[in-house]
């Protein structure tokens, strides 16, 4: 009998030993690898706009640029590896109060290091996104006059024009699969489209699809409101984006299924909801408000895909917009 309960007690301990042995690897769980998924985010400080990374449970903040005083980062996006970061800047714009205004997408390492710019175009390019390859950049440019969607290699070879419409066309999405791109535009399919800015602008904007290389054009929603920032779900069967259908100038994230229908409202706050972006699980949202109590300034909130569980990240900076997971494909 004693025999037994010391084998059982040898046994036990090995089996305490060996259940310990993952956490003395740091192997982690999905819910950990959730947690330490990077959002990406402009976040203003004294005056300077630059990058930060946080990760999704709102530990590890990091800064990433060091811009100077005046200059303004936008719209990162990490790579689908997680090991680039791409955005637009003002940098090169000696004088930023007067037009034209230029503004180049810039790519670098995760950490910051190895700038480069990719568009040295001289013109207005915003709003870059990766594919889900990583090989391609859909960016907006209005190197030809209008902004208009294009696509161009990681490298910045390779720039290719996908839509040419008098109207502005913004905020490029890539599905998961690559196949599709989602945009917004002031476009009007069948009743505005042929006109010329002059004639046919209007304040109004919709949530559009096409293939990835500019065919197959289709709208999406049909709103006498502002649609923007689209971003499909990992799977590829919902996008959400933000808008101010329901009320006032006040903007909220709402989701729908691929081919637009299923509209549901997520959130629904006096302040202004903006850029939401989902986790690489699609359990979570991310996304930018200026709900912050007491305070009326922007910063990154985190949702369950529901619209439940609004947890605030960015309790230590001024201002924050454009949070991006790293994802395959997103949104600005």
């Amino acid at each position: 009998m004693r025999k037994h309960q010391m084998k059982t007690r040898r046994l036990l301990i090995v089996m305490a030993a060996l259940m310990a042995v993952p956490i003395l690897l740091g192997v982690t769980t999905n819910q950990d690898k959730e947690d330490q998924a990077k959002i990406v985010f402009v976040g203003y400080r004294a005056n300077n706009s630059d990058i930060y990374a946080i990760n999704a449970d709102g530990t590890g903040l990091e800064i990433l640029t060091h811009n100077q005083k005046g200059q303004m980062n936008q719209n990162p996006a990490l790579s689908p590896d997680g090991s680039k970061v791409v955005f637009s800047s003002t940098r090169e714009d000696k004088n930023p109060n007067k037009e034209p205004y230029i503004s180049e997408i810039y790519i670098m390492n995760a950490d910051g290091t190895g700038l480069t710019d990719l568009t040295k175009s001289g013109g207005w390019n915003d709003e870059p996104v990766f594919s889900p390859d990583g090989s391609q950049i859909a960016f907006i440019s209005s190197r030809e006059g209008n902004a208009d969607i294009y696509v161009m290699n990681i490298d910045g070879s390779g720039v290719k024009r996908l839509t040419d419409n008098p109207f502005d066309d913004s905020s490029p999405a890539f599905s998961p699969d690559g196949s599709k791109i989602a945009f917004a535009s002031r476009r009007v399919i069948n009743k505005v489209e042929a006109l010329p800015p002059a004639e046919g602008a209007t304040s109004k904007n919709d949530i559009f699809i096409m293939n990835s290389d500019g065919s197959g054009v289709v709208r999406l929603t049909d709103n006498t409101m502002f649609d923007y920032s689209p971003a499909f779900s990992p799977d590829g069967a919902k996008i959400v984006f933000n808008s101010h259908i329901n009320k006032g100038m006040n903007f909220d994230i709402f989701m729908m299924n691929v081919d637009g229908t299923d509209l549901k409202q997520l959130t629904d706050d006096p302040h202004s909801d903006w850029n939401p972006t989902f986790s690489p699980d699609g359990k979570k949202i991310a996304y930018c408000s200026d709900r912050r109590p007491g305070k009326d300034i922007w910063g990154i909130y985190v949702i369950n895909a529901d619209g439940t569980g609004e947890t605030l990240l960015t309790e230590n900076l001024d201002f924050c917009w454009f949070p991006a997971f790293q994802t395959g494909g997103k949104k600005g």
